[in-house]
């Protein structure tokens, strides 16, 4: 009887092929904090009478989005516009669709 070993797929030695992207290291502000790069917003929701928004961030995967207060999003206005305008569109392409 030949035993069988299950791969680990978070073991890199079972997959030699897979892309490695090296995760950035975050900013150290002046205050000792840490500051990670948004990649995109990828949703928003209110809780709690406050915007939030999804947020993917640069050298992450989707597994790793996290939900962040808007106001705690100082330095990630043009990703928050870009998301904005996108859902903009998506909205006039529904409103043309369902109008026509």
């Amino acid at each position: 009887m030949k035993h069988l070993k299950l791969a680990n797929d978070n073991d890199d030695k079972n997959f030699p092929l897979r892309r490695k992207e090296s995760i950035p290291e975050p900013e150290v502000q002046q205050d000792g904090t840490l500051e990670y790069e948004v990649k995109k917003i990828v949703d928003h929701r209110i809780r709690r009478r406050r915007k939030e928004y999804g947020v993917r961030w640069k050298g992450y995967d989707a597994e790793n989005d996290t939900w962040e207060r808007a106001s705690k999003l100082t330095n990630a206005q043009r990703a928050i516009e870009n998301y904005e305008h996108s859902l903009n569109n998506l909205q006039l392409n529904r409103t043309r669709v369902c109008g026509s």
